[in-house]
């Protein structure tokens, strides 16, 4: 099998799914700067894995890495809502042109095999909402951060791109994704990777606004196993990543006090600029065209994670 292309391979999603093309007999090159990326998460030994150390901003960089790979899965991102709108030029910078330098030198190389693309629920904007599960159609909503006008954009130019270039691209409109090597020390990380953190050391749990924010959250063993369907797939658009399933955070910080069988306080923050408060993906597309879906519960994923953390 020919080599695919993980840019942001080392970060907390890119490794998994690195270990699951590996496992599958393929040979992959990763791409990333290891500004939030752990070289410690690739398996450097494994003679079918290269690994190259630089920056999607880098367009020399970004030729090099795509010179003779069949399919390309471009994770690299700053994935922080927070940091995209306390440096939204920067956000832009990694997010956006970034993303338009991988599509230029797919585009100049005469790239023919499958593009894939971490997009993000963040599309789906924070206006107030019915509690009904988020549809691919349902975007853009009220965009709220320069990380979800990134994102957007980052679809529409992956369609455009499709339709005057002939580029086979998909988007995976990621939820809100957990599980093992998330780093709860990070200003990147997720708020289970957190919770679980402070609950298993008893210390207090910080939730911002009230609490009743929704959140959709897939176990990244799951959403990894769609990136290799969405590879093998003639599909093009894009596509939710999640489980269907919701929770409020406040529930969620419940949860961990279960899972450990501690309590842990919980002090309630002021709220954050671009926190949406609904946040649950319809996953009917997903199961349609792939023929598959996310089978990890919250309890099982969240054990799991509790393994790996102790």
């Amino acid at each position: 099998m020919a080599k695919v292309l993980v840019t942001g391979g080392a970060g907390f999603i890119g490794s998994h799914l690195v270990d699951l093309l590996l496992h599958d007999g393929r040979e992959v090159r990763v791409l990333d700067d290891l500004s939030s990326g752990k070289i410690d998460n690739l398996p450097l030994d494994n003679p079918k894995l290269e690994f190259m150390q630089g920056s999607i901003e880098d367009c020399n960089c970004v030729e090099t890495a795509c010179i003779n790979v069949s399919d390309v899965v471009h994770l690299a991102a700053l994935v922080s809502v927070p940091v995209s709108i306390q440096q939204p030029a920067k956000s832009a910078s990694i997010n956006l042109l970034g993303f338009l330098n991988v599509l230029n030198q797919l585009r100049s190389q005469d790239f023919k095999g499958r593009f894939i693309y971490a997009s993000s629920s963040a599309v789906y904007g924070g206006e107030q909402r019915t509690a009904q599960p988020l549809r691919e159609v349902d975007a853009p909503g009220q965009l709220l951060s320069p990380y979800a006008v990134d994102k957007y954009a980052n679809e529409l130019y992956a369609n455009l791109y499709a339709d005057l270039f002939g580029l086979s691209t998909l988007g995976f409109r990621f939820f809100n994704v957990y599980g093992p090597r998330q780093d709860p020390s990070s200003d990147y990380s997720g708020v289970i990777s957190i919770f679980m953190d402070r609950t298993s050391r008893g210390e207090q749990i910080g939730i911002y606004g009230d609490g009743e924010q929704v959140r959709d959250f897939v176990y990244v063993g799951d959403l990894v196993k769609m990136l290799r369907q969405g590879i093998a797939s003639s599909y093009q658009g894009v596509l939710n990543i999640g489980t269907g399933t919701a929770i409020s955070i406040n529930r969620l910080a419940e949860l961990m006090k279960i899972v450990y069988d501690r309590d842990a306080p919980v002090v309630h923050l002021p709220a954050r600029a671009g926190d949406i408060l609904y946040s649950c993906a319809d996953i009917k597309m997903l199961q349609n065209i792939l023929g598959d879906k996310p089978e990890t519960s919250l309890n099982e994923g969240l054990c799991k994670l509790k393994e790996w953390l102790s």
